[in-house]
Order: C-alpha cells, then structure tokens, then sequence
C-alpha cells in the first residue's frame, strides 16, 4: 500500500496540467487563501465565480445536482458566511490536527455550509428549504477548494475508504477518526510530497497542497485490475482465459470458462431479444399508421354527414 500512495499521487500529478480540470482546483484554492476576510464586498462577484467554475469541472453541476438550476449568484451567502468566519481553524487545519475541539469547528462548518446552501436553493427556485437535498459530496468538495481541510467525499473517495474502514456517508467525528488513523499509519509516505500549488499561468507558487488534498488525490489508480488486487491485498483477480487455445474433441469446461460462457450466453440472449422487439415495432409501426389513417377517414366521413344535415 505504502508503494500505491506513492504510485498514486505520482499519477494524479500527470493529469494536473494547466489547461485540464484537476487544476482548477489550485485557481480555487490559491484564490480563496489569498482573499480570505476579503471576499464578499466588491470581490462577491469574483468568489462566486471562482467557486462556481471549480465546482461544474468538478461534477458538481450534473443532472442530479441541486445546483444545476441556478446561477453562480447563489453562492453569494456562502461567500459572506467564508468571510464571517475568516479567524476559524478551517482555514488552516489539516489532516494530523483533528483534534475533538477542531472536529466540532470542522463539522459544525460543514453544517453550516450545507443549511446555507439549502436555503439559497430553496429560495432560487421557489422550493421548501426541506424539499432541497444538498449533497456530503458537494459540501465537502466546497470545503476542499476554500479550506483543503478535508478531502471530497465523492463516489471514489467512498468507494475507496468505505471498502477499507466502513462510514463516510457523512462528515461526522467517525470519519474525521478514521482520516486520522489513516494518515497516521501512512505519514511518512503522504509527508514525503511536497506539492506547490498552480497559478493560473500555470507557474508553482509558495503555497502547498495540504495533506487532505493530497488524501483525496488517491483516486487514480493506475494499475490493472489484477495489479489492483494485489496491491490492496484484495483476494480476488482477474480471470486469464486464451479463448484460442487447442481443445481436445471432448473437452470439459473448467470453472473459470462456464462463467466465461454464461456470460456470453447471457449477452447473446439479450442480443437476440433486442432483434426480436426491433422486428416487432418494425412489422407494428405500418399497422399502426393505416389504423391512424382509417380513424382520420372514418371521423372525417362522419364530420361530412355532420355538416350535411
């Protein structure tokens, strides 16, 4: 695992270029470290757009999402409310420093954030503040781009240490434990990395990423699947079958190619349904115009008679 970490990061700093979308999390960031305390006022317009841009290349502005039918001007509370608390810990406090006392101004942040969000929803789009649903996902990826104090509670990012550990369906003081105990078994690995943030010309600047942002980087994983499992420790692997391979007249299917061969019966049967329903709207669709066609005759004749009397 120590060598994954690694892998990893490594990984996820190839994709971070200039012009693709992981770097639109250093614009975020570097923009809301440098203005903290100064972010509502003439700078509201700045803030919102700073966010809202990070957020829609980071998924947030999908089918699903409660974002998705307002504009960036819904952010504006959020930002007064970042400026309301610009002496908090949230804005330095990092993975290795989840203290109890820190946990509570971690989570009640988080809250904080989220009720704002439900309440600026709500009103944009004529709801009840209880009928608006706001993501952990969306509430964390906000905390991540303003504060790096904790990663994005994401698909992967759940996925991944749900497998290991259970919980992160939330933000709560089991999960900010278990990101602790995770940094702590893997401190010299995660420490080893000392990462500058991008501006916008792409060039380093002389602030780090945090080790929160770091944890949330361990998404990418570039191993194949039956590297993966090893790497993880996983008992499971991939199924290694030379579909060319001489067989004997006679020869008796091992475990591993009747799965192999229920599978593709499977997609066969499906394949052959679908002709079979494509053959029947194709035989349906004519029969259904001509009877179209005869309702159409029959109230016109009928319309006649009508006008006839």
């Amino acid at each position: 695992m120590c060598c994954m970490i690694n892998t990893m990061i490594n990984q996820f700093l190839q994709y971070r270029l200039v012009d693709r979308r992981y770097a639109s999390y250093d614009y975020c960031y570097l923009y809301f470290q440098k203005n903290k305390g100064n972010l509502g006022g003439s700078n509201i317009e700045n803030s919102c757009m700073y966010l809202w841009s990070y957020l829609a290349s980071w998924g947030m502005l999908r089918g699903s999402s409660a974002l998705l039918q307002c504009s960036p001007s819904v952010l504006k509370e959020v930002i007064k409310y970042f400026d309301s608390i610009s002496n908090s810990i949230v804005w330095t406090v990092d993975v290795g420093f989840y203290t109890p006392e820190n946990n509570v101004e971690i989570i009640s942040v988080y809250k904080n954030i989220s009720n704002i969000l439900k309440e600026q929803i709500a009103k944009s789009l004529g709801k009840k503040k209880d009928n608006v649903k706001v993501s952990v996902t969306l509430v964390t990826k906000i905390m991540l781009g303003v504060f790096s104090c904790v990663p994005a509670f994401d698909q992967y990012f759940y996925h991944t240490f749900h497998n290991m550990y259970g919980g992160f369906g939330k933000l709560g003081n089991t999960e900010l434990d278990l990101l602790q105990r995770f940094y702590v078994k893997y401190k010299s690995e995660i420490d080893s990395f000392q990462i500058p943030v991008l501006d916008f010309a792409g060039n380093n600047t002389n602030l780090l990423y945090k080790k929160a942002k770091l944890i949330d980087s361990l998404k990418i994983i570039p191993l194949s699947i039956d590297e993966t499992a090893k790497a993880f420790g996983l008992p499971i692997s991939k199924l290694k079958i030379d579909y060319d391979e001489p067989r004997e007249k006679g020869h008796i299917l091992t475990k591993e190619e009747k799965e192999t061969n229920r599978f593709k019966k499977t997609v066969e049967k499906a394949k052959d349904n679908s002709v079979i329903a494509e053959k029947f709207w194709a035989t349906l669709m004519p029969l259904t115009w001509i009877f179209t066609a005869l309702v159409d005759v029959i109230a016109m004749y009928y319309l006649g008679m009508t006008n006839n009397k």
